[in-house]
């Protein structure tokens, strides 16, 4: 009994170090990648102009395929604004 006594303080430091490591590596990234994904979302950042719709001759394609690409750029900008390396 007096060994746990001894050992209390150490035991509550590595839990506490243990639950400060589970946040910032699995709670911490996931919160990030939502928070990017739905700012991405919401902000419309990847929507094609008129001006670049004519520019790919309307082709729905290639218009897809722009705004997948922009909304790769932002999402990826968003992760590396909050110290999220993708």
């Amino acid at each position: 009994m007096e060994k746990i006594k001894e050992f209390k303080y150490v035991i509550i430091l590595i839990l506490a170090i243990l639950v400060c490591i589970f946040y910032w590596f699995q709670l911490r990234p996931s919160n990030i990648r939502k928070e990017c994904k739905k700012y991405v979302s919401e902000s419309r950042l990847d929507l094609t102009s008129d001006i670049e719709k004519e520019e790919l001759g309307n082709d729905m394609i290639k218009i897809n395929k722009a705004e997948q690409e922009k909304a790769d750029f932002w999402y990826k900008d968003c992760l590396n604004s909050k110290g999220l390396i993708n």
